[in-house]
């Protein structure tokens, strides 16, 4: 069939391309061997895949249909090859262009990423092909021959109308149905994303497994992050860097080990003591008393996959796609895996859910993370919930049986899993947790008593005298109590931080922090000095006042201090107390509102540059 004979040149074509882009930046891979090269080209042919069908799928359709009208099958042919070729040249010309631009810009091409181009002054374009001439004379040689290949071998496939009807309908259909799942991106859970491009730990490889057509396409009709230059870099970064470091708080000397436990939907308003009542987390309430319990502290976002960035790596949330399925997903980022690996960590994390869920193994890998456990990794397929994965408790003890095996120094996370929807409890705890007047309160319960017995059982190994736990959730849930039912409200979160040495027992803080204040917050606890760092985080145990910023719907809040602003797109500003969540008060202080505005705009500068330019860690 000629439709499938184009394909297969476009594919060979992109495969070349790939090995182009291993060849002009082979020096670039000093610590990896064939297996990972081959890796990566295997990851990489369902993106060629897609770029193929995706470009290819409506020419090809069109074919079919006419090729039941049309008597001069050669000449419909030549139609079909010469409205297919021209799009599928273009883009396997930009892919061999992008095999230098991406070491500029650190990640491949998106419809909102053209901007650099207009960077580079008219005369330079010339400039750089004549500099890059070997990669200039592959960047048409490939697309030319893969053009002159089709078109000159095209009587090899031009047997089609030979074919008896059934066997013309039967290899239509089966056609259709490959390239459904080839747009698709294979059977996994969700459509082929930026996200799958996640495999390795170094960005430069993850570059090899995409191509510029995917990256291209995956960006079109996305509502980009803005290009903001309100001020000079210099004031820009001046409004941002912290002072030198002085704390209140007793910080120890030498090596720790780290876990945070992200609770999953366990908004601060579940809390019992905090807001004067029971509420349904009794042990996460206990463990608030023992350590630093921070009551103003703001997640992220509101979804999973944007909590898992913001406190992995200090990522904000401040456009409107989550950062890890986001045309930014493969810049070169500084998480807290990345650096403590620098310093002889082991690092892991824990999730009882499907592997490849919310994109977790991929980020991950991503953010310096060497283990992964997942369902996958559980033993006992009876613990499983029949919707999301392992329940919590036996997920949770079988995770303290890992850690026992863990050099030390080790960095691990958990992300707990039962109190996602459909909010399951195992049969035998059935009635043994309240159910509230929301229905996750039963299985805020379970998780509660879930995280008891971890801590009861990981309290009796030798590593747990000598671990920070930092304990948070990865957003709120919809809300029950009317003072949270507001839209600051629908974003705090508990946030303790827990050390059985640390002289922390009863310390609360009501000073503002975020997720993303976690990884600066761990560098000042183990006295680490990243080469690197977010300029938006703050540490948690500075001295400094704390602050929080979000985005949702065009509006952005930034609270810092005792007060807080709500900025709209159309440039409308609003001032409130700290104490105002509920933004009922306005109040008409222009000093503070000018203070604050301009902190804004340095803040989203600060996060459009580093996106845009892949420095946001600096």
């Amino acid at each position: 069939m000629i439709v499938w004979w184009a394909f297969f040149i476009s594919f060979a074509g992109y495969s070349l391309s790939r090995g182009v882009f291993l060849a002009w930046n082979f020096g670039q891979f000093p610590n990896h061997n064939t297996a990972d090269f081959l890796f990566a080209f295997l990851n990489g042919l369902r993106f060629d895949l897609f770029a193929i069908l995706t470009v290819g799928l409506v020419p090809a359709l069109v074919w079919w249909v006419g090729s039941w009208f049309i008597k001069d099958q050669k000449k419909w042919n030549r139609l079909f090859l010469g409205i297919y070729l021209v799009p599928q040249t273009l883009f396997l010309f930009s892919n061999l262009v992008e095999v230098e631009f991406s070491n500029f810009t650190g990640r491949r091409l998106t419809i909102d990423a053209l901007f650099n181009f207009r960077e580079i002054q008219g005369g330079n374009f010339i400039g750089m092909f004549t500099q890059y001439w070997p990669l200039a004379i592959c960047s048409f040689a490939i697309p030319t021959l893969a053009v002159w290949i089709t078109w000159k071998y095209r009587a090899l496939a031009e047997s089609e109308e030979a074919l008896p009807k059934w066997k013309r309908w039967t290899g239509f259909g089966l056609s259709l149905i490959l390239m459904v799942v080839g747009v698709r991106g294979g059977f996994q859970t969700k459509p082929l994303s930026f996200a799958h491009a996640q495999v390795f730990q170094d960005q430069k490889l993850n570059l090899m497994i995409l191509n510029s057509t995917f990256t291209f396409i995956k960006s079109y009709g996305k509502e980009g992050l803005p290009q903001e230059n309100w001020m000079p870099e210099k004031e820009m970064l001046s409004l941002l860097r912290s002072p030198e470091f002085s704390s209140k708080f007793d910080l120890p000397d030498g090596p720790r080990n780290v876990m945070i436990i992200i609770l999953e939907s366990f908004s601060l308003e579940h809390m019992g003591r905090v807001n004067g009542d029971q509420g349904f987390t009794p042990f996460l309430d206990e463990l608030g008393e023992k350590g630093i319990f921070f009551t103003h502290a703001f997640a992220g976002g509101r979804r999973s996959i944007e909590g898992i960035s913001s406190i992995m790596a200090g990522i904000p949330v401040l456009m409107p796609e989550p950062y890890l399925s986001s045309p930014f997903a493969n810049n070169q980022i500084e998480a807290i895996g990345n650096v403590l690996k620098k310093h002889n960590y082991h690092t892991s994390f824990f999730h009882g859910g499907k592997n490849g869920t919310m994109f977790f193994d991929q980020f991950t890998r991503t953010a310096g993370i060497d283990h992964y456990y997942g369902e996958s990794q559980y033993p006992n397929k009876n613990d499983h919930d029949g919707s999301w994965g392992i329940y919590d408790e036996p997920f949770m003890s079988w995770m303290v049986d890992q850690m026992n095996t863990f050099p030390k120094p080790f960095f691990t996370t958990l992300f707990t899993l039962s109190s996602h929807h459909p909010f399951k409890v195992p049969p035998q705890y059935q009635g043994k947790f309240p159910k509230g007047p929301s229905e996750i309160h039963e299985s805020i319960g379970y998780a509660d008593y879930s995280l008891r017995k971890f801590f009861e059982k990981a309290s009796q190994q030798s590593w747990f005298q000598n671990t920070l736990f930092i304990l948070t959730a990865d957003h709120a849930f919809k809300n029950w109590r009317p003072e949270y039912n507001t839209e600051l409200g629908m974003y705090r979160v508990p946030l303790i931080f827990y050390h059985p040495q640390m002289k922390w027992a009863g310390q609360k803080s009501s000073k503002v922090v975020q997720h993303i204040d976690i990884p600066n917050s761990i560098y000042d606890f183990l006295k680490i000095k990243p080469t690197k760092i977010n300029l938006l985080g703050h540490s948690v145990f500075s001295d400094e006042p704390g602050r929080a910023v979000m985005n949702m719907d065009e509006r952005y809040w930034l609270i810092e201090g005792d007060y807080f602003i709500q900025a709209m797109k159309s440039g409308d500003v609003k001032l409130y107390s700290l104490n105002d969540l509920g933004q009922k008060n306005p109040l008409q202080d222009e000093t503070q509102i000018q203070k604050l505005s301009r902190k804004l705009q340095a803040i989203r500068q600060y996060y459009s540059e580093g996106l845009w330019r892949n420095k946001l860690f600096r």
